[in-house]
């Protein structure tokens, strides 16, 4: 029972540090895509 449980808690947490891993690469990509559309437009304005 306890074994059950562990294992469980376990999935449910390396659930979440998938989904947080993907989350933080998703989140890198757009801001360094975004920077550099930051930096297109500054470059184009002036």
């Amino acid at each position: 029972m306890a074994f059950i449980l562990l294992s469980n808690i376990f999935t449910c947490f390396s659930n979440y540090f998938h989904f947080y891993f993907l989350f933080q690469l998703i989140f890198n990509v757009f801001e360094s895509t975004f920077k550099i559309k930051i930096k297109k437009m500054a470059y184009s304005a002036i």
